[in-house]
Parts: structure tokens; C-alpha cells; sequence
């Protein structure tokens, strides 16, 4: 199976639209947060999102930011029953442990130990016991590429769709199941 991981698409539909066209023959996408947060409008991204049927996604920070907004703003509950984008952005996770053909994974922006506020890197520090649970660790947060191993956890993070921090450039990756490679991609 090929899995298609993306994180922090800040609104960057053009990009999301290139890897979409790119990656067609992906069997899953898993998106690792921050959808919204420097260009375009949530709804724009929600409508995208809503497209891809094979999608799981996390909130990440600024996700949170805009949720927390308009629940104070606009009751969200009250509008989620009607609105499909708003009852989207209501159902997103902070996080998801999730298992795809056998394998355990983890789904966060950040990591485990703060969802949000985390940032893993290929020097950080990690508590082997408290991931050891997945057999994937798929992060965001950083805008940073990582391919990691810490015990028999792999820990990747695709870098950022929308925008990068790193001289890798808008990216992405492909996890392939069968043969457990990763594939970092360039948009």
C-alpha cells in the first residue's frame, strides 16, 4: 500500500492540488496537521480536503487556533449540524493511533508528549517507551523533513507542503507498506 503523508499546508492549495495530481495512485493520505494558518480561507482548504475520500487527518496548532476562534465566535456546534466545512474542522482529531495493513501508527503535529507544542528532531531527545507502541510516527510541526529510528519505531515527518523551513522545498513522502520505504517528494 502506498500512503501518502503531508503536514502543514498553511493554505497552500495550489501545492496541495500538485501533489494530488502526483500522487493519484495513492491508496491513503494522511494529513499530519496545520491546514489553515497563513493564505487562503478554510473553506477553500475544507473543500479540498473533502475530496480526497480516503483522508485522515490531525489538527495541528494553528488548526487549533481556528477551531478555538470560531467556537467562540460563531458557536460552532450550533453551525457544524449544517455547514459541512465547519462540522469538518469540529471533527478533527488532536491526534490519531490508528493501524493500516498490521502496522501501528501514530498520528500527531507535534508528538506524543504535547500534540501541539512538540518539536522532534533528528538530535531530540525521545522516551523509547512511551513510542514504542507504533510502528510509525508520523509528525508535522517542524516544516522540517525527518526520516528517524528509535528502537523499531520509524518517525517521519514529510517537511511542509506550504511552507518549508528547510532547504528541501514545498515536500512530502510516499510510505510504502510492502517494502517499507519512505520517498520524500518535491513539489
Amino acid at each position: 500500500m502506498r500512503v501518502c503523508v503531508f503536514s502543514d499546508l498553511h493554505g497552500n492549495i495550489p501545492m496541495l492540488n500538485k501533489m494530488l495530481d502526483a500522487e493519484k495512485d495513492a491508496q491513503q493520505f494522511i494529513f499530519c496537521g496545520d491546514a489553515f494558518g497563513y493564505t487562503g480561507s478554510y473553506h477553500e482548504v475544507v473543500k479540498e480536503f473533502l475530496k480526497i475520500s480516503n483522508l485522515l487527518t490531525v489538527q495541528g496548532n494553528n488548526d487549533n487556533y481556528l477551531i478555538s476562534y470560531l467556537a467562540r465566535s460563531i458557536l460552532l456546534d450550533e453551525f457544524a449540524k449544517e455547514d459541512t466545512e465547519l462540522n469538518f474542522l469540529k471533527n478533527m482529531p488532536e491526534y490519531l493511533e490508528t493501524t493500516i495493513e498490521d502496522k501501528r501508527f501514530g498520528i500527531f503535529h507535534g508528538g506524543p508528549s504535547n500534540h501541539f507544542g512538540q518539536r522532534i528532531y533528528e538530535d531530540t531527545a525521545l522516551d523509547e517507551k512511551m513510542i514504542s507502541k507504533y510502528d510509525y510516527l508520523l509528525l508535522g510541526h517542524t516544516h522540517e523533513r525527518l526520516l528517524r529510528k528509535v528502537g523499531k519505531t520509524v518517525i517521519i515527518n514529510p517537511g511542509s507542503l506550504g511552507s518549508p523551513r528547510d532547504e528541501s522545498g514545498n515536500s512530502y513522502c510516499i510510505l510504502d507498506l510492502e517494502t517499507e520505504k519512505v520517498d520524500f517528494k518535491k513539489v
